[in-house]
């Protein structure tokens, strides 16, 4: 029988959920929309998986997908109706797994708790992490983060019992081919089996682990590709030579709050503090390492989701490490009165509350109809009224159930796009790409490759985004017909697409072109 402390921090966990995606699809006219367009390049890989091809295009091959392992966990729900839902309902199963995980950490850590006091400490993981919001996001991330949260456990396991759960090697091996940036946890952890007596399981973990990202680099480079998907090719290229600098003064300059959102207090403090024991204070640096790593190497977003991972590991380790701190905090809530027990509880609610508004809720409503408004209109643009090859800069939803040509001018889904926009200057290689595939229509923000529009191109207007920004990154989307000859047709069919937008979203053409 499933424990009432647990039911409850799930019920509050379904609420939620159940509650955010109503209001997405009432926002959004039925539409249960992501909050990001990156989903939607994952599940157009796995559209392709499912017919025995790796790229977003038929017929190219490309690596798009930031994650090794998350598209093939799409691939089975791609031959089903609803398959786009895939990425929500494998996320509401792995938030499930990290409540009960915490659950699990809390138990041993803690003890026994009355069953309101573990569903009030659950509600504020779930709320402290932004669990639902990064959900939403339709990412790998919440995978990744079930994944930490388990190997924070393995290891409270192996200090509190002496003892490696057998599965914990697994877990470890898994990280890294979710996202790279588990290797921030793999790796120390696994140093750290060696020092315990488990020098073979250490090194096997490690071996594992190299043998299978390395096999999966040759079977790219085999296959013409760059040794790392192109999204981290593009990630790690964007600070240049001097990348972990730029990463770490990034994260100084403009995000000073990640400081603390890293966790990296607790765990200094759990190095430093009297009363904590040897073994508890290795916890605390395995802890302090992975946020240390991440925050330079990693990335950071409004959505929380790049550093979801070190998060959920950060706190399922420190709450070992202060373990005999927080006994103390619960027996002196036991020594309470009845009417001060309610009174403290009542308080805790409050603060979760309070944490749970703090992290802005609206955003992830507003982030899905942000890509409602934006690029699942494109989408319909293209597969509706267009039907023909398109070039973008933001490749998701366009490319998503559309089996016509998309040259993705930002690389990731096209191999000579991220090379030639690297290394080439002017509008040539644009224009000869757009030549190559048959390219009739661009779909662009002017701010990202406005310089790398050729002359030729003819501007037919913009899609403009009426409601606030969240997660796009631009609220508009430059159309250009890339033959003039065709860019009357074109702006006809436009002509009819506009009167279909959802008041969220409006297109305006261009008063030059007005006569076309």
């Amino acid at each position: 029988m499933m424990p009432r402390g647990l039911f409850l921090g799930l019920l509050v966990l379904a609420i939620l959920f159940g509650g955010t995606l109503a209001v997405i699809a009432v926002a959004n006219a039925g539409h249960a929309i992501y909050t990001l367009d990156d989903p939607y390049i994952h599940l157009a890989l796995s559209e392709n998986l499912l017919r025995g091809h790796y790229g977003v295009n038929l017929g190219e091959m490309s690596a798009p997908s930031s994650s090794i392992l998350w598209p093939f966990l799409l691939v089975p729900f791609q031959a089903i109706p609803w398959g786009e839902f895939a990425p929500l309902f494998l996320n509401a199963v792995f938030a499930v797994l990290i409540v009960a995980t915490f659950h699990a950490l809390l138990r041993r850590t803690l003890g026994e708790i009355s069953a309101i006091a573990m569903a009030l400490a659950l509600a504020a993981v779930i709320a402290a992490t932004r669990t639902v919001g990064v959900a939403f996001t339709g990412m790998e991330h919440v995978l990744q983060a079930w994944l930490a949260a388990m190997t924070a456990l393995g290891l409270v396991i192996e200090v509190r019992e002496d003892r490696m759960p057998r599965w914990l090697p697994v877990i470890l091996v898994l990280g890294p081919l979710v996202r790279y940036e588990s290797l921030d946890i793999t790796v120390p952890v696994a140093a750290y089996l060696m020092t315990r007596g488990r020098r073979q399981v250490g090194i096997t973990i490690l071996a594992t682990t190299a043998i299978l990202l390395g096999g999966f680099s040759l079977w790219l480079v085999s296959r013409g590709l760059s040794p790392l998907p192109s999204s981290v090719i593009e990630k790690v290229g964007a600070g240049g030579g001097h990348f972990f600098a730029s990463r770490f003064n990034h994260l100084l300059a403009e995000h000073p709050s990640k400081i603390l959102m890293m966790a990296l207090v607790p765990p200094t403090l759990g190095l430093l503090l009297p009363g904590i024991n040897r073994r508890n204070r290795v916890l605390a640096g395995l802890a302090l390492a992975a946020a240390l790593a991440h925050m330079i190497q990693g990335r950071y977003g409004a959505t929380a989701r790049y550093q979801f991972y070190v998060l959920l590991y950060t706190l399922g380790l420190c709450l070992q490490v202060y373990a005999p701190f927080l006994a103390r905090l619960r027996d002196s809530c036991r020594r309470l009165s009845p009417r001060g027990q309610h009174v403290a509880l009542s308080l805790a609610a409050l603060a979760v509350l309070g944490l749970w508004l703090v992290t802005k809720p609206g955003t992830v409503v507003g982030g899905a109809r942000n890509i409602y408004a934006q690029q699942f209109q494109m989408h319909r643009f293209v597969t509706e009224y267009l039907h023909a090859p398109v070039a973008v800069n933001d490749l998701g939803w366009v490319s998503y159930h559309n089996d016509l040509y998309v040259l993705d001018l930002w690389g990731l889904a096209n191999p000579e796009a991220l090379h030639r926009r690297s290394t080439e200057s002017g509008t040539a290689w644009v224009d000869s790409l757009a030549l190559l595939h048959g390219v009739r229509l661009a779909m662009v923000y002017d701010a990202w490759v406005g310089d790398n529009i050729p002359a030729s191109w003819t501007r037919l207007g913009t899609l403009r985004l009426e409601i606030p920004q969240v997660t796009v990154s631009r609220t508009t989307v430059a159309f250009y017909a890339v033959h003039p000859v065709e860019a009357p047709a074109i702006r006809t069919r436009l002509v009819e697409f506009a009167a279909t937008l959802p008041p969220s979203a409006r297109f305006v053409f261009d008063p030059a072109r007005a006569s076309l």
